[in-house]
């Protein structure tokens, strides 16, 4: 029977402790729980939980393809994911791209682009302009970072600089506490997987306008506090996704984030990173670097 307290009537403090504390503090706790996980970038990249593949067609499709990063169980809800993705996607990037040059750029933006433009743009440009040389079992391989996704350069070095400027804001010195660092958040995982394409490819960079060759070295953690090498492993850590995962752009990312399996999150990381892309090129415009920067773009596409 239900008993109803009178108006005026005192009800003693412990009889409302479950409702106002005890339960607010297990579904709080809960919630916080699903949260916490599913806000954390690359930093469980489930992908590289797993021993990786060559990240070069050098072995056969067939076998490439039963190796694939991602559990088999997952394989549909993961595409599934993508599609949503890709989909609302190309219409988010659509309904931007008519209103690029209204873009409103704020002091913060203005801050990041200065970061960047001081730590990252040079090197990133060399990099991207740069032809990669891969030593196979079957050869040599000459190519282009993310050429397949980007055919042009201008639009590789966009993306990248977004990508950077969501991770870390332009900042080298960025750390998290779940161990990325650096202007691209490299965590030891992505760093394990460049490593080894590393010791398995042997890779150069030449770069198209200088003729300077760069054989690339493996790294640790503490040297990811270094820009240049930050911005190697985050260019061939994304190729290697290109090669692994495929599809198009918003896959590649959605993996490098480590938001698979979070829809909306991966959806808000590929807009933030998209609003980014055309606000720099917005700022290369109106500081008048757009023009040096074109040497590189065309250096070879």
């Amino acid at each position: 029977m239900t008993r109803y307290v009178k108006k005026g009537e005192e009800v003693p403090w412990y009889k409302g402790l479950a409702a106002k504390i005890i339960l607010p503090a297990i579904v709080g706790t809960a919630m916080f729980s699903n949260t916490n996980k599913a806000l954390m970038p690359n930093y469980f990249h489930p992908p590289n939980e797993q021993k990786q593949v060559g990240y070069m067609a050098a072995e056969p499709a067939t076998e490439l393809e039963k190796r694939r990063v991602y559990p088999e169980q997952n394989k549909p809800k993961l595409e599934s994911i993508i599609r949503e993705a890709d989909s609302e996607s190309n219409i988010q990037k659509t309904q931007a791209s008519n209103k690029q040059d209204s873009t409103e750029i704020t002091t913060g933006d203005q801050i990041i682009y200065n970061r960047l433009e001081k730590y990252a743009s040079k090197t990133l440009l060399n990099i991207l302009s740069s032809q990669l040389i891969l030593h196979t079992n079957e050869g040599v391989i000459k190519t282009r970072i993310l050429k397949d996704t980007f055919p042009r350069i201008e639009d590789a070095y966009y993306t990248l600089m977004g990508v950077a400027a969501v991770e870390s804001s332009g900042d080298p010195n960025a750390e998290n506490p779940y161990g990325a660092y650096g202007l691209g958040q490299i965590t030891k995982y992505a760093l394990a997987d460049y490593n080894q394409i590393v010791d398995q490819y042997h890779p150069e960079l030449i770069n198209r306008i200088t003729g300077e060759r760069i054989k690339l070295q493996k790294y640790t953690l503490e040297d990811m506090k270094d820009p240049e090498k930050n911005l190697i492993v985050m260019a061939m850590y994304l190729n290697h996704l290109e090669k692994v995962v495929g599809g198009p752009i918003v896959t590649i990312l959605t993996s490098y984030s480590g938001n698979n399996d979070h829809h909306e999150i991966a959806i808000a990381y590929m807009k933030k990173e998209d609003d980014f892309a055309k606000k720099f090129r917005l700022l290369d415009k109106i500081n008048g670097m757009l023009k040096e920067k074109e040497i590189y773009f065309n250096s070879n596409n």
